[in-house]
């Protein structure tokens, strides 16, 4: 998504229809800032949830829903 307004958009109507232990995947959180700010605001939103990082590469980072 890359800005902040279509990234805060997914997380609004998206999020919620991700199955438990699904994952939702950002492409550019820390590296745009649009994209980094809508989801620290998602997981301060849903503090059960935490950001993974892929170890091989500096992008993507993933979101475990495991609620």
């Amino acid at each position: 998504m890359d800005v902040y307004e279509g990234t805060k958009c997914a997380f609004k109507y998206l999020a919620d229809k991700v199955v438990k232990n699904g994952i939702i995947l950002i492409d550019d959180y820390k590296v745009v800032h649009g994209a980094t700010k809508a989801t620290q605001e998602y997981l301060k939103e849903n503090k059960n949830l935490k950001i993974n990082k892929v170890k091989f590469y500096k992008k993507p980072s993933f979101i475990v829903k495991n609620i």
